[in-house]
């Protein structure tokens, strides 16, 4: 357990820069630009209204679309027009590369180094405001009131709808769940509160990241293509999905671990964990690589899917959430948990990320990012855990506490992720 303002064991470069003003997710898009560009106080306008989760059932409030094509400076981004219907002139949204392509040189396969998202442009977000949103029956046309201020590929990148609400309330017993990311969008929970969010209930993006490696076509063989990162089936296990955009399917196996993405079994082993802040664990698969340094006003990242195992897939990573609010009370949980391997030594998947911004903090709800447990068949197939997710709160009055473990394992556990916190002054 960690309190925000310390870091939880794991080596990576926490970033805390002195003197924060909240002006992250780019200068065209921060509500709360200092130059107000986009004309949004710093919790949102509110004019979505108070909203109370019901009970029963869970209620999306975010709407996802991938983009089609970004023209650029212009301002202007053309996308699936049967997603995005509920995109009105007015509406806040948030602009996300989830992923980007694969290096060739040199190739990324099968390395345990840390990611330096300097070098990526994957997990690059940045809110904006929409001016005119027009278009056919096929795609459709949002016109920003400013341009985009980073760079985005529009091939690998997805529009969200953010909620603007006056109060948000997840009473004990419901949960708000978001979409599972599926290779094209989704895996992420935005929302704005300018008053009180309060949270006696879930509020969840668990094993909602990139996925896990798929179930083996066969089980895989002892003794054979042990020393090959790709190894074909029934020689490999399928590999975990991470933030590049190949090599995840049916097809891609072997232990080689790609970016976060844990590697597959080999040789009747277990699959290697995924990763996100912290390390995923091996099997013989090899777990995923971590993300360093990494700064939440500049990435927000899905965590990666773990290695499948001999018989079993390998659990997917946890989503994004990402919220500000005016004042934060409950006793419930905001959670981006990976999941548990399956089947016979399927890896953990990677915890997720979250970020909030909050003034005040009346009572703090728990707030969890840990990677799930390698499935262990009692035997030498043995799962890697998941590496532990990155929490990271702006808190100007209160404390909160979290928890970023990695998940544990009969073989080799994950790495435990990152709580990092920062003070602030509006």
């Amino acid at each position: 357990m960690c309190v925000s303002g310390t870091a939880c064991r794991s080596g990576l470069e926490v970033v805390r820069p002195e003197n924060m003003e909240l002006n992250d997710g780019g200068s065209n898009a921060d509500a709360g630009e200092p130059d107000g560009r986009i004309g949004v106080p710093q919790f949102g306008t509110g004019r979505d209204g108070a909203f109370v989760l019901p009970l029963s059932g869970s209620v999306p409030i975010n709407d996802y679309f991938p983009v089609v094509n970004m023209a650029d400076d212009s301002g202007e981004l053309e996308v699936l027009a049967a997603a995005a219907r509920n995109v009105e002139a007015s509406d806040l949204i948030l602009v996300l590369q989830t992923q980007e392509e694969v290096p060739t040189d040199p190739s990324p396969l099968d390395s345990s180094d840390a990611l330096d998202t300097s070098d990526l442009f994957a997990g690059t977000w940045e809110f904006a405001r929409v001016a005119s949103a027009e278009g056919d029956s096929d795609t459709r046309t949002l016109t920003l009131e400013s341009p985009l201020t980073r760079r985005f590929d529009a091939a690998h990148t997805q529009v969200i709808r953010v909620p603007e609400f006056s109060s948000f309330f997840v009473p004990e017993g419901a949960e708000l769940s978001g979409r599972s990311w599926d290779g094209r969008d989704g895996g992420m929970i935005v929302f704005l509160v300018s008053g009180e969010l309060r949270v006696d209930g879930t509020i969840a993006v668990s094993e909602q990241g990139f996925r896990g490696g798929e179930d083996p076509p066969a089980t895989i063989e002892s003794g054979n293509h042990c020393d090959q990162p790709d190894a074909p089936a029934p020689n490999g296990a399928p590999r975990g999905e991470g933030l590049y955009t190949e090599g995840y399917g049916r097809e891609q196996t072997g232990f080689g671990n790609l970016a976060q993405g844990g590697g597959g079994a080999t040789c009747g082993g277990g699959g290697g964990g995924g990763s996100n802040a912290g390390m995923g664990g091996d099997g013989t698969g090899h777990g995923g690589a971590p993300i360093q340094p990494y700064d939440t006003t500049e990435r927000l990242l899905l965590g990666g899917g773990g290695g499948a195992g001999t018989s079993g897939p390998g659990g997917t990573g946890g989503g994004v959430l990402l919220f500000r609010s005016d004042t934060l009370a409950g006793t419930g949980a905001l959670e981006a948990n990976g999941e548990r391997g399956s089947g016979a030594s399927g890896a953990g998947g990677a915890g997720g990320t979250i970020r909030g911004v909050v003034r005040d903090v009346v009572t703090c709800p728990a707030f969890r990012a840990n990677g799930g447990t390698g499935h262990n068949d009692l035997s030498s197939r043995r799962g890697g855990g998941g590496g532990g997710g990155l929490i990271y709160l702006e808190i100007e009055q209160g404390r909160c506490a979290g928890s970023v473990e990695g998940g544990r394992s009969g073989g080799n556990e994950g790495e435990d992720g990152v709580l990092g916190g920062s003070a602030f002054s509006l």
